[in-house]
């Protein structure tokens, strides 16, 4: 989400739950299945929203090569479907259409609650975006620096 290089066998997020490749077909093809992990989630009604990323697993030949998914994807999960809204900065910056305001909200905060457990704190999740200069400064990231500093940072 935030384009941070880090490893996932020290830097944890939940693994997306099972099934959700079954319902999200538009997250897979013929050739590429992926790994995928919750940056972001939260409810609203009857529909899940998710901020998923992780890998693209080929599916041949075996083993199975793995390629970064550099920019993740945000899809709403109800009980009749799922919807791929699209890449998740991307969606997070320009949601018109697509997330209601309170929804873009609560994800912002969920996601940087998540990243800052998975990295370890507010102190170390922004140690690693000053870092690796990927503090969001756009001008479109207005929501998600809200949540980085309604939240302690």
């Amino acid at each position: 989400m935030f384009g941070l290089v880090y490893q996932p066998a020290k830097v944890k997020f939940d693994p997306a739950p099972p099934g959700v490749l079954a319902t999200c077909p538009a997250l897979q093809n013929a050739r590429w299945t992926r790994r995928l992990w919750i940056y972001g989630q939260t409810r609203s009604g009857t529909k899940t929203f998710f901020i998923v990323g992780g890998f693209y697993v080929a599916r041949a030949p075996a083993p199975p090569r793995l390629e970064t998914d550099p920019k993740g994807a945000i899809i709403e999960i109800d009980a009749a479907r799922c919807r791929l809204l699209g890449p998740a900065r991307e969606v997070l910056q320009y949601p018109e259409d697509l997330l209601p305001l309170p929804v873009l909200h609560a994800l912002d905060a969920n996601l940087v609650r998540r990243y800052r457990a998975a990295f370890g704190g507010a102190a170390a999740l922004h140690a690693a975006l000053q870092a690796q200069h990927a503090m969001p400064e756009g001008p479109r990231d207005t929501a998600l620096r809200e949540a980085l500093a309604s939240t302690g940072d």
